[in-house]
């Protein structure tokens, strides 16, 4: 893979990154900054509108260029805003009192899913059915831990949400029921899966599995230190660690090698466009590689 640096508009922490598809991805981060860009990457620009500067943006995800939703976390509660309009103007959708909004999810323009912290002793699992607007309770989980931004993945009727144990809460019909995953490591800090069965997760080791989750298995790691985040295709793999330098593997994890070093900051998080080729990793001083 050939990768690029590409010329942000803030300095700024981005903690998360949404692809659409090869030309449009969105990025949000620290102090309410929200930013989109609509051909290849070629220019990013703001899109944070009227957020507060108040808003740490913790998680964001794209529907097109100019739906969005995201999710800010500071010590008030669990904030979830909403664009229509390529983000000139955000709406707030949704307020809880505690807990931390982990995650953002949309399986099509009027259902989108949130994970996030527990709040009165469950898991903070949320559901819309008309686009982000309005929001209610997906399902009543009891737990005493906590999850991670970003690690959230659904495929089909599948969910996979990292948690800070040594296991990943895991729904095969949507969130009807939900089991638990065990790893072989604690804190599951990003999660990709390539297909229903194939998947990766992580934390500073690397976890495998082939059955959907049923089982996961620990690989070689190239990772000894915290991960930012996890994208692949069919038997290929790119994790990025919390430092400069993206790890690749063709082979499902058998072998790795260094695809990619920036020239500075720390990764926050990498991820693969839905529809397309394109990876886009995010770091905490705005810089932004694709």
């Amino acid at each position: 893979s050939t990768w690029t640096e590409q010329i942000s508009p803030i300095a700024t922490e981005l903690y998360s990154v949404s692809a659409v598809d090869d030309n449009v991805a969105w990025a949000c981060g620290a102090s309410g900054k929200v930013v989109r860009t609509t051909n290849k990457g070629t220019t990013w620009t703001n899109a944070g509108g009227n957020l507060p500067t108040t808003a740490l943006l913790y998680n964001i995800f794209a529907w097109d260029a100019n739906i969005a939703l995201a999710t800010a976390s500071p010590t008030a509660g669990n904030y979830i805003y909403k664009t229509s309009n390529g983000g000139t103007n955000w709406t707030q959708v949704y307020l809880q009192t505690g807990g931390f909004g982990n995650a953002l999810w949309m399986t099509d323009a009027n259902t989108a899913y949130q994970v996030g912290d527990p709040v009165g002793g469950n898991w903070t699992f949320l559901k819309s059915t008309n686009g982000g607007v309005n929001w209610a309770t997906w399902a009543t989980v009891p737990t005493t831990q906590a999850g991670w931004n970003n690690a959230l993945m659904i495929v089909g009727n599948n969910v996979w949400m990292g948690t800070n144990a040594n296991y990943l809460m895991y729904s095969s019909n949507l969130g009807a029921n939900w089991s638990q995953q065990t790893t072989t490591f604690t804190n599951q800090y990003s999660v990709w899966f390539n297909s229903a069965t194939n998947g990766l997760a992580a934390y500073n080791a690397l976890n495998m599995t082939t059955n959907g989750g049923t089982n996961w298995t620990a690989l070689t790691s190239p990772v000894a230190a915290n991960t930012a985040g996890i994208a692949g295709t069919g038997s290929e793999w790119w994790v990025a660690t919390q430092n400069t330098t993206v790890h690749y593997s063709s082979n499902n994890g058998a072998a790795w090698s260094t695809a990619y070093t920036a020239p500075d900051g720390v990764f926050y998080h990498i991820t693969k466009a839905r529809t397309g080729n394109t990876l886009s990793g995010v770091r905490n001083n705005g810089r932004i590689s694709r």
